[in-house]
């Protein structure tokens, strides 16, 4: 009987971890994107397998990489869009049996027509887009993710740190939003300060990406940017994005002449309101209008500011597949003796590569969830090797050069 017992027990042990072993089996696909039209690459392509919510997005070269598990169905395929080029269907088998994919993307005409509607003041339309959208995320949502961050201290790269993550959200909880770091990788400058009569100070990301997914859940974003107290110095436009029929509607608020608002936000929504992306910026040619602070005869000026999510529909839902963040401040003056003049420029970017699809999406406990301070604070460190068996965002071949200076 025992050794029935201790037989049984090997064929599970060994079932088990063949079960594993095949779990864990993942084919990654590497290419690039470029344009029909001139043979240049796209940038902000997504890429998305949506039977199993599994996405990636092309870098400022063109190039991507998704890792996809088995199994497949015959008709699964791979869907490369981007606003303002013809989607293009790859099938899986395809996808994987080429080395190096290449994907030729068709510009579409960008056919604006005003579209005639009942007049809504941007107030009323903010409000439409916030509550459609809310009631359309999925929820409870839980997708699994990679986070990377970047810090550029004039001009030189003083940070790079990248995550495996999960988050969840739920529109019924009151605190419906939470982010858990799995494991983490993180390479810092040592800030050596060679003259004692200026102050040298590399700069952490200060971009909390607890606080970036809730700006991909627009309500937080709106109320942060575009409040009610503003928009009086706002007007938008509404127009019919695409080829002729598209349902896409591009909705377009910019500041009006003569004061001093200088966002630009810009909508690209279905013809029921449903988000397909959104992108937040201050123009280049308004950012002499941003404010300067001081403290202590310290100022601070704002560069730039990008915020770009994209969107993935999952059935009769949505949920953001994709976000980018780029803020850009400059801090210079004196204290105590000592000069201080910084530009520091920091990126921010999350991709989906996997949503939770059981009915049971529970929170995660409350120990695990993300805390104050810098990702490499929380989870588990990991190295280049793990990171291979995750979707991942490649870096631009500006930004590997920096990362790599950064790792000698």
């Amino acid at each position: 009987m025992l050794k029935y017992s201790l037989r049984l027990g090997l064929l599970i042990y060994l079932l088990f971890i063949s079960l594993y072993v095949s779990a864990q089996i993942k084919d990654p696909v590497s290419g690039i994107v470029i344009s029909q039209d001139n043979g240049e690459p796209i940038d902000g392509v997504t890429i998305a397998w949506s039977n199993k919510g599994i996405g990636s997005i092309t870098n400022s070269d063109g190039k991507f990489v998704i890792v996809l598990t088995p199994p497949y169905k015959q008709q699964d395929s791979l869907i490369f869009s981007c606003i303002g080029y013809k989607p293009e269907r790859v099938s899986i088998n395809t996808a994987i049996n080429n080395k190096n994919l290449i994907v030729k993307l068709k510009a579409t005409v960008e056919n604006l027509q005003e579209v005639a509607i009942r007049p809504l003041t941007l107030k009323q339309l903010l409000d439409s887009i916030n509550r459609h959208n809310t009631m359309a995320f999925v929820s409870p949502m839980k997708l699994d993710g990679y986070y990377r961050e970047l810090v550029f201290t004039n001009a030189k790269c003083t940070e790079y740190s990248d995550a495996i993550c999960s988050y969840f959200f739920d529109r019924t909880s009151p605190k419906n939003i939470q982010l858990k770091i799995n494991a983490s990788r993180c390479r810092f400058e040592e800030n050596v300060n060679k003259d004692r009569h200026d102050v040298k100070k590399n700069f952490k990301s200060d971009i909390d990406p607890n606080l970036a997914f809730r700006y991909a859940l627009v309500s937080a974003m709106i109320t942060d940017y575009l409040p009610d107290k503003v928009l009086a110095d706002y007007r938008y436009t509404l127009d019919r994005f695409g080829d002729k029929g598209s349902d896409d509607l591009k909705v377009t608020i910019f500041p009006s002449k003569n004061n001093k608002a200088f966002y630009k936000l810009t909508f690209i929504l279905s013809n029921d309101f449903l988000l397909r992306s959104y992108r937040l910026e201050i123009p280049d040619n308004l950012l002499d209008k941003t404010d300067e602070m001081s403290l202590l005869w310290i100022h601070e000026k704002d560069l730039n500011l990008v915020i770009e999510v994209k969107y993935t529909s999952f059935f009769d839902h949505i949920y953001p597949s994709y976000y980018f963040i780029e803020e850009g401040e400059h801090f210079w003056g004196k204290l105590l003796g000592a000069k201080v003049d910084e530009i520091s420029i920091n990126k921010s970017e999350f991709i989906a590569n996997g949503i939770n699809q059981s009915n049971n999406v529970l929170a995660f406990d409350k120990q695990d969830t993300y805390k104050k301070g810098n990702i490499c604070n929380n989870g588990i460190a990991i190295n280049d090797e793990l990171l291979k068996n995750y979707t991942i965002i490649v870096p631009s071949a500006k930004d590997s050069i920096a990362i790599k200076a950064l790792s000698q």
